[in-house]
């Protein structure tokens, strides 16, 4: 199938401008008047059903907050402003005389599913730690992300305890390998309590297929008198998980690429995240011409 591919680019190129990145297109159109023009293109084809679409209202502030708790970290500026706007993004299209099993909103889709989905999570079901804990998604894949985040891997319970230390005016490295004290196995086992997952659930667009958000290490701890979930953390690059979510390796992308690559392909795929030899960061999505009929062949050339 012929869509637009993802070239890498360096996302601090985009610091100015990633606040409103996943609201503002390349176009300076708002994420709903795409979605809406795209529907519309949709509608206009007579090849194409569409059998559900849908934005949410915002989220709440108290979804968002039970997010953030869960995830025991603050919400990227432009991830949370997408969530502001509209909590969850569904839509499902098809090819015109061809039947698929019904899907309920955020749902998990069947394997003969309708070829256009987008099913975006809600922000307080999506930051869950449910999704590793009931093995919707894989541990996470250490090569992985070394290559996306630069290092090895630690858990949240772990980098935080270390945080704790440090904060005491402690050595974390004295006090872990401190033979005659388990203060920091105890500690950690305290952070262990919340939780709190390393990769969670952004878009169940396929059965086989996901896209997950792979959360940044947390660097820093949150200020006197903040609420828990305030953790300063490196940002987190979103994947897909493949083998219904038991492969959590592919190029990382930027939670604002991923909206324009998503909607690119008029929810048909998800381009840019196949790995040639090591993961990649994807940080912007730059379009090569295509068009709706070209992704209507592909769609039937599949399915035939």
């Amino acid at each position: 199938m012929a869509l637009p591919r993802a070239r890498p680019r360096s996302t601090r190129e985009l610091d100015g401008a990633r606040l409103r990145g996943a609201i503002i297109g390349a176009m300076g159109a708002t994420f709903r008047e795409r979605f809406e023009a795209m529907v519309g293109t949709l509608r206009a084809n007579p090849r194409v059903k569409v059998l559900a679409a849908k934005l949410m209202p915002p989220a709440s502030p108290a979804a968002l907050a039970k997010a953030e708790r869960a995830i025991q970290r603050r919400l990227p500026p432009a991830m949370r402003a997408f969530y502001e706007a509209h909590n969850g993004v569904f839509l499902r299209w098809g090819l015109k005389g061809r039947e698929y099993p019904k899907l309920a909103r955020f749902e998990f889709p069947d394997y003969e599913a309708a070829p256009g989905c987008i099913n975006m999570l809600p922000v307080e079901k999506a930051m869950s730690p449910d999704w590793q804990r009931e093995s919707h998604l894989n541990e996470v894949d250490e090569d992985c992300w070394k290559a996306l985040f630069g290092e090895r891997h630690r858990s949240f319970s772990y980098m935080a305890t270390r945080l704790a230390f440090t904060a005491r005016g402690l050595d974390p490295d004295r006090a872990e390998n401190d033979a005659t004290s388990r203060a920091f196995e105890e500690t950690q086992l305290k952070f262990d309590e919340l939780r709190v997952p390393d990769a969670v659930m952004l878009d169940i667009f396929s059965k086989s297929n996901v896209i997950a958000l792979l959360l940044g290490p947390v660097v820093a701890r949150p200020a006197e008198g903040t609420d828990q979930g305030a953790y300063a953390a490196v940002e987190p690059w979103v994947i897909r998980a493949s083998d219904a979510g038991a492969d959590m390796v592919s190029n990382g992308m930027s939670f604002e690429a991923y909206l324009d690559g998503m909607l690119s392909s008029y929810g048909a795929e998800r381009q840019g995240f196949d790995v040639d030899e090591n993961p990649e960061r994807v940080g912007s999505w730059t379009m090569e011409a295509s068009s709706l009929e070209g992704v209507i062949d592909g769609v039937e050339s599949d399915s035939d």
